[in-house]
């Protein structure tokens, strides 16, 4: 049972430890060993030692560099006159322009063109060399004092770091920061909701286990432990409710010469009949006397369910014709169980929803009618998270006392049994485990805690 909470707690428990040792082992996101590797070089001797100041670096004057001498290109030479006939090696021959018949030109032999000289470019005017003053000595003073307390200060704090990153290397210790567990927690929180936890519940959890981790020092192998003991805490805390002394009520109330009048209420189909037989065979173990009330006259085949059970259980019953009224049905019961010295009254209701107003006004008047000690609502843990709002509704009619909740060994999730105690304030009193009478047992947080902690 419990499977999937089991597994959502497990998964969390494992990531938060095995983080946690990753971070004492000193391989964090960032290792130890690397981030000494990049800060040690920039870090300031160690607090406590003699600080030697560093002294002034003299600048030395940067030469002003000489003129460039510029890109010398060859020029092209100047035509003058006819155009010239350019070397193939040279230049490419133009495509042949075709011009209108006039006198042929004379052509002349003309020696081949002399380059011209290149005229050698103008030298740059060189700056004039600014002559700098030297420093007044405060400025140098100022100067010096800044580059010797610079590295201080950045010094101190990379030191105070790596030492506290040696101390969980070194003493194999952990200190849990908040940092560490907000993801994680935040998919714990998922996790519970996805497991039929109720989101106040669920936010509630994470938020208390928050308090509980953030600041703990554990040893590097002891993570896990913390974590599962943190989290029983308060797992145990949001199940915990005060719950009623049935025993001790019957006993005072018989001292009286009355009966212990319990009526039992729930939904359609969540094994109430059932549940009330497996009560009785508890509190004849108990060593009380019993009586059931058929006042279920509103279901078919409910009165003889439960006729069934009284047979199987050597247990007296009260019952009137279906269609009669309920109320008149528990009244008869009630006083029975008074002539013949019974000291339980247990009284079956019909089936019905928090929406069905009739079914809803019909409880409420049975309750009127014989004025129960204990009113318990029945339900199956596997419905989710709909039973919460049932209950709160119900509650409402008639004020309960407790919860009774069914089919809890096939209840995958375990999110419901979680949840109850906290949103409605009432306390979870039995459980069912199975089919047979035996099958029904007095619910204990610690219970609780040993199936849903891995």
């Amino acid at each position: 049972m419990f499977d999937l909470l089991k597994k959502k707690i497990g998964s969390f428990v494992d990531k938060i430890a095995k983080k946690e040792e990753h971070l004492a082992s000193g391989e964090s996101s960032v290792p130890v060993k690397q981030e000494l590797e990049e800060k040690i070089e920039g870090a300031a001797p160690a607090v406590g030692r003699e600080l030697v100041e560093p002294e002034p670096i003299a600048r030395q004057e940067e030469k002003p560099a000489g003129p460039l001498k510029p890109r010398v290109e060859e020029p092209e030479p100047e035509v003058v006159g006819e155009p010239v006939q350019v070397p193939e090696q040279a230049k490419e021959e133009p495509e042949p322009v075709a011009e209108e018949p006039g006198p042929a030109p004379v052509e002349k032999e003309l020696p081949p063109p002399e380059p011209e000289p290149v005229p050698e470019p103008a030298p740059k005017p060189v700056p004039e060399k600014k002559v700098e003053r030297a420093p007044e000595p405060e400025q140098v003073e100022k100067k010096a004092a800044a580059q010797k307390q610079e590295p201080v200060k950045r010094g101190v704090g990379v030191n105070l770091g790596i030492g506290s990153r040696l101390k969980q290397a070194v003493l194999g210790q952990v200190e849990i920061k908040e940092s560490d567990v907000d993801e994680l927690l935040f998919e714990f929180e998922l996790a519970m909701l996805e497991s039929d936890v109720a989101y106040d519940v669920a936010k509630g959890i994470c938020e208390d286990m928050k308090n509980r981790l953030v600041g703990m020092r554990v040893g590097r192998e002891d993570v896990s432990k913390a974590v599962k003991s943190a989290m029983r805490e308060s797992i145990i805390d949001y199940v915990t409710a005060e719950k009623p002394d049935i025993t001790g009520g019957i006993r005072q109330k018989n001292e009286s010469g009355e009966p212990y009048v319990i009526l039992f209420v729930g939904p359609n189909g969540h094994g109430k009949t059932t549940t009330i037989a497996k009560f009785a065979n508890w509190l004849s173990g108990e060593g009380f006397k019993c009586i059931f009330s058929a006042s279920d006259t509103f279901r078919a085949g409910s009165i003889q369910q439960l006729e069934v059970h009284a047979k199987r259980l050597g247990i007296p019953m009260v019952k009137h014709a279906y269609g009669a009224d309920p109320s008149a049905v528990a009244y008869d019961a009630k006083n029975a169980a008074k002539a013949r010295g019974l000291d339980v009254v247990l009284v079956d209701s019909a089936g019905r929803q928090e929406t069905n107003k009739g079914l809803i006004d019909e409880m409420k008047k049975i309750s009127r009618v014989i004025a129960p000690d204990l009113k318990v609502y029945i339900a199956e843990s596997i419905v989710g998270n709909s039973i919460v709002e049932q209950i709160r509704e119900f509650n409402k009619a008639i004020e309960l006392d407790g919860v009774i909740l069914t089919k809890v060994d096939v209840d995958a999730k375990g999110g419901t049994v979680l949840s109850i105690a906290k949103t409605v304030n009432k306390p979870i009193l039995f459980v069912g485990t199975g089919q047979e009478y035996g099958d029904l047992m007095e619910f204990e947080p610690e219970w609780l805690v040993s199936n849903v902690m891995p």
